[in-house]
């Protein structure tokens, strides 16, 4: 610990003496100890957003897996919009349902997943329809549809489940018929929440419990469609963000 000069070594007094690797400490690739930073050393710092690598959060440079959009060249669904997709936790599977094929107008009712790797088809019989929304039921293991518009352009109230296997009807009452709607799952209290879409202008919130829908209020947001929702479990709130609103104003509260 002490230099040629018979003084105690210092990291930071830019002279690399003694153990020091380096010094200055930069914070990118000199620790406050003096030592080169190195992934795998178990010990985050500089410019490492994790370590150590454990091949699947965490890549061999130590940062995070998955922090910019990748294309995957593989076989897919055919080209469409208006669609509706839900995250199944349990099977480990991106559920894809329904849509307007290419611009035409036509509804469809092909149900695909995505493991990660390739997309597969599992049905090409579900309630056809474009305009929809979904959200994983977690603590059922299914996955909820409501609303949409069918081939004759009809607004569409059913309430419908996929187990993975099977669409199911499981309601044909609870909120109006609807579309540009959106939904997510509250996993604290366990039920699909539904805020707003083009049914009239009713800024109307319902929950749906597996069994049956309930109005919870008739005075939430500003009416919208075409807005997003998610749940934050941290906080244990949906989150809602922008839309269009009445005369087709583009929003952008939260």
């Amino acid at each position: 610990m002490c230099n040629n000069q018979c003084q105690y070594m210092t990291c930071g007094d830019g002279v690399v003496e003694g153990n020091e690797a380096c010094d200055p400490p930069d914070g990118v690739m000199c620790n406050n100890q003096c030592q080169y930073i190195a992934c795998g050393d178990g010990v985050v710092e500089g410019n490492e957003a994790c370590d150590p690598p454990d091949e699947v959060w965490c890549d061999d440079s130590c940062q995070h897996i998955c922090q910019k959009w990748v294309k995957h060249n593989v076989t897919a669904p055919a080209a469409r919009d208006e669609h509706a997709m839900a995250f199944d936790s349990q099977r480990g599977v991106t559920v894809l349902f329904g849509g307007e094929l290419n611009g035409t107008q036509t509804p469809l009712g092909d149900t695909w997943e995505w493991d990660g790797v390739s997309w597969l088809q599992r049905s090409t019989t579900g309630p056809a329809r474009w305009g929809h929304a979904m959200a994983y039921d977690r603590s059922r293991g299914v996955t909820v549809l409501f609303g949409g518009i069918d081939s004759g352009f009809n607004r569409l109230g059913d309430t419908w489940e996929w187990d993975g296997t099977t669409w199911t009807l499981r309601s044909t009452t609870g909120p109006s018929p609807r579309v540009s709607h959106a939904m997510a799952y509250d996993s604290v209290r366990g039920v699909v929440v539904l805020f707003g879409g083009v049914d009239g202008l009713a800024s109307e919130t319902w929950e749906w419990n597996g069994m049956a829908w309930s109005l919870r209020s008739a005075g939430g947001p500003p009416w919208r469609y075409w807005h997003a929702m998610a749940f934050d479990e941290a906080r244990s709130v949906v989150v809602l963000f922008g839309g269009r609103g009445t005369q087709d104003t583009l929003l952008g509260d939260t």
